[in-house]
């Protein structure tokens, strides 16, 4: 949260101070976007495979910025494949980092922790997939700790991946509708910020904002674990 109040500000500063040419950027960032929409059009597979085996390694490395690179996706590739391809690649990078930590932690921490590490394990094979569930479900848990803290486990490799695709694809299906209705940067650049106000976005907004709560107060308080 810090890193990202501190990158907030110095963007906003950068515009304000004149550090940076606000309307160059845009336009190059524009003429970047038709560059890439038109390679889309004209190779959608490639584009596809492309975009999904970036995505597999950003999952899989848990870049923090995941949300930010599903809007973009979703700016240049039609909604429905890319809801899709995003959550086939963000459950593979998921299954990845699960394996990576399972293999290179948990036989450390079980010498570390002993009896209380298979405690914590006994706990986890009974009621794992409600937990992983419920942490995919309400994103108050950061991707990477979920895929560490899985990995731990004994849980299996295909259970895993299973209750995390059905469970990370309502929160990719409302980050890709927020992309989905951002304008063209060349409208941006052209007509402004105000472009944006669409009642399509705040749509898309208000229910990014309010689906954490939704799920978090109407699903998960009333079926807690056994």
């Amino acid at each position: 949260m810090i890193f990202l109040l501190l990158t907030a500000a110095l963007i906003i500063c950068g515009f304000t101070l004149g550090w940076f040419d606000g309307s160059a950027l845009l336009q190059k960032l524009a003429d970047t976007q038709d560059d890439i929409r038109s390679y889309v059009d004209a190779n959608l597979f490639t584009a596809v495979v492309i975009a999904s085996a970036i995505y597999i390694g950003l999952s899989t490395i848990a870049f923090p910025f995941s949300v930010l690179v599903s809007i973009c996706i979703a700016t240049v590739f039609p909604y429905y494949l890319a809801v899709v391809f995003v959550t086939i690649s963000a459950t593979i990078g998921a299954t990845c980092g699960m394996l990576l930590s399972r293999y290179l932690f948990r036989d450390m921490l079980r010498r570390w922790f002993g009896k209380k590490f298979e405690r914590f394990d006994e706990v986890w094979q009974r009621d794992g997939i409600w937990f992983l569930a419920s942490m995919r479900l309400a994103p108050y848990v950061p991707f990477f700790t979920i895929n560490v803290f899985s990995g731990l486990t004994n849980m299996k490799v295909r259970a895993f991946f299973w209750v995390t695709i059905i469970a990370i694809l309502p929160a990719t299906m409302v980050n890709l509708f927020v992309g989905s209705q951002l304008p063209p940067l060349r409208e941006i650049a052209n007509k402004g910020i105000p472009s944006l106000l669409t009642w399509e976005l705040i749509a898309a907004l208000s229910i990014l904002a309010v689906m954490p709560l939704a799920i978090r107060f109407g699903i998960l308080q009333r079926n807690p674990p056994s």
